[in-house]
């Protein structure tokens, strides 16, 4: 693992314990809100959906750069092992490329939300755009695809 993948993984387990802290509170209080108040907070369930994709994009780009990702075996164990470091070099190669034409149209995505300024959610006054939430879409292909091209010179297969 190189010390730039080792950074991101950092910060990216640190949204995934962020997202998930928040995503227990937030639930918990919706869960006390309900039961003994008969309210609830009209805006956290929107947040939760979101944040469970924020959790989950994160989790993905830990999983990538530790080689924890979803693989196909079947080829590990009938192929001789002096192809697999090349074999998991292209497909590191070809993942990486794949996300980084998702990537692409992610950021589309992306811009066309902040153009036209909807709104996820209202906090009293305060109005939250929904590219805030969104802007995860993007910049977790990006992460991933940065991870499997760091993974492409790995000594692993």
């Amino acid at each position: 693992m190189t010390p730039l993948d080792r950074w991101l993984v950092r910060i990216e387990k640190a949204g995934i314990v962020l997202a998930l802290s928040v995503m227990v509170g937030l639930s918990f209080l919706q869960v006390i809100l309900r039961l003994f108040f008969s309210t609830s907070l009209l805006w956290a369930d929107t947040f939760l959906r979101h944040l469970v994709l924020w959790a989950g994009l994160l989790g993905a780009c830990v999983a990538a750069s530790q080689g924890g990702h979803f693989a196909i075996d079947v080829l590990k164990k009938v192929l001789p092992g002096r192809l697999l470091r090349p074999l998991s070099a292209l497909t590191n190669a070809l993942a990486a490329a794949i996300l980084f034409v998702l990537s692409r149209s992610a950021w589309s995505y992306f811009l066309d939300d902040l153009q036209t300024g909807s709104v996820l959610f209202s906090l009293g006054t305060l109005q939250v755009p929904s590219a805030w939430m969104t802007v995860i879409i993007p910049a977790g292909f990006i992460l991933l695809a940065v991870h499997f091209t760091l993974r492409i010179s790995s000594k692993e297969p």
